[in-house]
C-alpha cells in the first residue's frame, strides 16, 4: 500500500538555487573585503598624515623669513609622510598638501596637514563605481610659532625694532609679555 510518489519536473533546482546563494554571497563577500582593505588603508593615511601634520607643527629652523620657516617644515613633513610607502598599498594617486598660517589660510583652526588619495578599490561589490571616490584625511594642528618669531615680539614689548624679520607685520595682534616658552 505504498502510493507512488509523483515527480514534479524540480530537475535543476537545486543547481538554480545553489548559483543565486554562490552569487549574493560572493557579492556580500567582495563589498566587506574591499571595504575592510580601503579602511585599514585610510587608518594608515590617517595615521601618516597625523605624523606629517605634527612634524609641519613642531619643525622650526629659526628663519627670520616666513616663508622659508614653511617651507622648512612642510619639508620636514613631507620627508616623515613618505615613509609610509603608498604605492605598495595600491594607492597611486594622492597628495599631501598644507594650510600655511596666514599665507593661505585665513583661519588658523584649519592651519596644518591633509592628505588627498584615491582608494585602492572603487567598487561596491563586484560592481565598479563609474565616478571617483577621492578620500580625505586631515591633521589640523596648528603650526607653533618659530623661534623668531617668539624673538620678535618679546622685542616689541620692550621696544626694540625686529631687523631681518619679514613677517613681524603678519602676526601684528600677537605680543608676547614675558617669554612664555613660545
Amino acid at each position: 500500500m505504498l502510493k507512488k510518489i509523483k515527480k514534479n519536473k524540480q530537475g535543476g533546482q537545486s543547481t538554480i538555487e545553489f548559483i543565486i546563494a554562490f552569487g549574493i554571497i560572493l557579492f556580500f563577500t567582495t563589498f566587506f573585503m574591499t571595504t575592510a582593505i580601503n579602511f585599514a588603508i585610510g587608518y594608515l593615511a590617517h595615521f601618516a598624515t597625523f605624523k606629517a601634520g605634527r612634524t609641519y607643527l613642531t619643525a622650526d629652523n629659526s628663519a627670520p623669513d616666513l616663508n622659508a620657516f614653511i617651507q622648512n617644515a612642510q619639508g620636514y613633513a613631507r620627508t616623515e609622510f613618505q615613509k609610509f610607502n603608498f604605492a605598495s598599498y595600491g594607492i597611486k594617486s594622492g597628495s599631501l598638501q598644507f594650510n600655511d598660517p596666514g599665507l593661505t589660510t585665513p583661519i588658523y583652526h584649519f592651519v596644518g596637514a591633509y592628505f588627498l588619495f584615491d582608494p585602492p578599490f572603487n567598487r561596491i561589490g563586484t560592481f565598479k563605481i563609474p565616478i571617483k571616490l577621492p578620500f580625505v584625511s586631515e591633521a589640523f594642528l596648528g603650526k607653533e610659532p618659530g623661534r623668531a618669531d617668539c624673538l620678535c615680539r618679546i622685542q616689541t614689548v620692550y621696544g626694540y625694532p625686529c631687523e631681518g624679520m619679514s613677517y613681524s607685520k603678519a602676526l601684528n595682534d600677537e605680543i608676547t609679555i614675558e617669554d612664555n616658552g613660545c
